[in-house]
């Protein structure tokens, strides 16, 4: 079978130096059409499951909180779904229409009042930082800022070597 195999094997490079390409393919398709093919032995899918530990993953806490709390959500809208019609008859002041519109109408106006006053602070910030940009490009303020700077970095280094000496004489 191996003579046939180089048989088949110079034909197809014949045809390939001789630049036949039909005789060249169809001798390549010969060459792949006698070669062995490729297979696991009998009995491999079996061997690797069963050498293959299979445990099913516990989930974690999280996932279990999560879960047991979605199936409660679930749970109680269910219930209410169910048991709200039954409020009718119960005697209890519930809040009217008009009033709970009017409580959302209060808490969403507190609610744009807080973002004014937020966006109040935002806006001071932004014309204080512009200032301050500003100024720190004329040169003897950026030299004075840097000065501090190294003066602030010098003063932790010598605060830290001291407590770091007192927490030795400990």
């Amino acid at each position: 079978m191996n003579w046939r195999r180089n048989r088949v094997l110079d034909r197809w490079m014949a045809a390939e130096a001789a630049g036949d390409d039909a005789r060249a393919e169809s001798a390549l398709v010969t060459l792949f059409a006698r070669m062995p093919r490729l297979a696991p032995l009998p009995g491999f899918a079996d061997r690797v499951l069963a050498a293959a530990p299979i445990a099913a993953r516990r989930a974690a806490p999280v996932v279990w909180a999560w879960r047991y709390a979605i199936a409660s959500a679930l749970v109680m809208t269910g219930l209410a779904t169910f048991l709200l019609p039954a409020l009718r008859w119960v005697p209890l002041d519930l809040p009217s229409f008009t009033e709970v519109v009017k409580g959302a109408a209060v808490a969403m106006g507190a609610v744009a009042q807080w973002l004014e006053t937020g966006l109040a602070v935002w806006s001071f910030l932004f014309q204080f930082g512009r200032l301050v940009a500003v100024a720190i490009q004329a040169p003897e303020v950026a030299a004075g800022l840097a000065g501090s700077a190294f003066v602030s970095a010098a003063a932790l280094y010598t605060l830290n070597h001291l407590l770091t000496l007192e927490r030795r004489s400990w």
